[in-house]
């Protein structure tokens, strides 16, 4: 005869999840993703006007704000990180076995 084990989920009484939080982030991103999405469409509707020998000119303030931002914040991050790496003397043979090793210990994680 087989045993059935309980486990652990059917044991407890499952509470519905909250959804407000969902809402609100799903709310969040869709509003700042609808001007980055709006100017892509605006992109792409002035280069296939210019290929059809139409003039076009697509105004993009979002994309344009989005892109110096993230340039700004590579270069900070950047400042931050790199000088640790740049005064440190790589010796390929510890590097390589460094990351050996960090192969190996995640194959056996993934294993069981």
């Amino acid at each position: 005869m087989r045993k059935q084990s309980i486990g652990l989920d059917e044991s407890l009484a499952a509470r519905p999840a909250p959804r407000l939080p969902r809402l609100v982030v799903g709310v969040v991103l869709a509003a700042v993703s609808v001007p980055i999405l709006y100017e892509g469409v605006l992109l792409c509707a002035a280069n296939w006007k210019r290929a059809l020998g139409m003039s076009a000119e697509a105004r993009t303030p979002a994309l344009d704000w989005t892109c110096e931002l993230l340039g700004r914040l590579q270069d900070e991050v950047g400042a931050i990180i790199l000088p640790c790496f740049q005064h440190v003397p790589w010796q390929p043979s510890h590097v390589l076995l460094a990351a050996g090793v960090a192969m190996t210990l995640s194959m056996l994680m993934l294993r069981r």
